[in-house]
């Protein structure tokens, strides 16, 4: 069972694990070892969750918080 944007759960029946490399504006970062579910849909992407960003030292939510702006 996973967590998914917005609380919702899905059932994965897949995962795998493999090694990426992705083109940045500084150069390649290498992700070694990455464990992914498989979710049901008809998409040829990935997406690469919280605790992965934060490996990285992305800290996705303070991103966030600092993008906010007040609701007046």
């Amino acid at each position: 069972m996973v967590v998914i944007a917005g609380g919702s759960s899905i059932t994965c029946t897949h995962k795998c694990c493999f090694d990426a490399e992705l083109q940045t504006k500084v150069g390649r970062v290498k992700l070694d070892n990455l464990e992914v579910v498989v979710l049901p849909a008809d998409e040829d992407e990935f997406i690469l969750g919280n605790a992965t960003m934060q490996s990285l030292g992305i800290d996705v939510h303070s991103m966030l918080e600092k993008m906010a702006r007040p609701v007046s």
